[in-house]
């Protein structure tokens, strides 16, 4: 039992170890940024992008993908991380 015990705890260290947007997209909770995130629509989401930094985009990318993987949404958002890298 100790083992398992100890083998628990190394996992929780690694997921302490993991960051808060990597721990949100395995989770299944949007981004505390954008929180209604599921239930935006492609037109709404757009409406936001240009407020997001290219961290906060990337995060919803990998949530994205990780769940629902819609490709009209994979698609805005990879071309929006794409604009704003171009433009730093």
């Amino acid at each position: 039992h100790r083992v398992l015990a100890v083998g628990a705890g190394s996992a929780d260290s690694a997921d302490s170890a993991e960051s808060p947007a990597h721990q949100s997209a395995r989770n299944g909770t949007p981004p505390a940024f954008l929180p209604n995130y599921p239930e935006l629509t492609v037109p709404q989401l757009r409406a936001r992008l240009r407020k997001l930094n290219i961290t906060d985009l990337q995060r919803l990318l990998r949530y994205e993908r990780t769940h629902a993987n819609r490709p009209e949404f994979t698609g805005m958002l990879s071309r929006r991380i794409a604009t704003v890298r171009a433009a730093q």
